[in-house]
């Protein structure tokens, strides 16, 4: 999977995103180093650095070392709590099946196009669809966050360089 995003701070002050002023920052996932830090370089413009946590060498063609710097995504977990009631045509395995359904969202794999990428916000109310592909049951209520014991309803926004993942162990389904 590869994952890009770039934030170009041509203010005079740090952003939002902690990127430094005058400098652009390049987020991405997925990709070797060198061959990212080389398209970095090939297409930066000329006399602006570069802002990021990994630093990679380029030699130029004039045979000049220039270190490149991008970021690789901070991944953070998000824990979910379902709360359904069910009727007869709920499976015995629907718990799971509800799990599974919101793992394959956020990796993209239950709607074509549409996944959790980095710097994506995560909507509260984009979390009921893949729950209601499991048959037999109503959702009463759907908490999130980034702790252990979720008690929000509401979206998740994270910073440019951040990618949230749902993994099955951090949610919770309560029939």
């Amino acid at each position: 999977m590869i994952d890009l995003n770039i934030i170009d701070n041509d203010t005079d002050s740090t952003d939002v995103n902690s990127v430094p002023a005058n400098t652009f920052a390049v987020g991405i996932e997925g990709g070797d180093d060198d061959e990212i830090a080389a398209a970095i370089f090939s297409n930066k413009p000329a006399g602006v650095p570069t802002y990021g946590s990994t630093n990679i060498t380029v030699t130029d063609s004039q045979g000049v070392d220039h270190t490149v710097n991008f970021l690789r995504p901070t991944l953070t977990d998000i824990y979910i709590t379902v709360n359904v009631t069910t009727n007869s045509a709920y499976p015995l395995d629907g718990d799971d099946l509800i799990k599974q359904a919101l793992v394959d969202w956020a990796n993209g794999d239950l709607y074509e196009g549409k996944r959790i990428g980095m710097g994506d916000t995560v909507r509260w109310s984009e979390l009921f669809g893949p729950c209601h592909t499991v048959p037999g049951h109503s959702v009463t209520s759907i908490l999130l966050d980034t702790s252990s014991s979720p008690a929000v309803s509401d979206d998740l926004a994270p910073t440019a360089f951040v990618r949230y993942v749902i993994s099955s162990g951090n949610i919770v389904v309560n029939s």
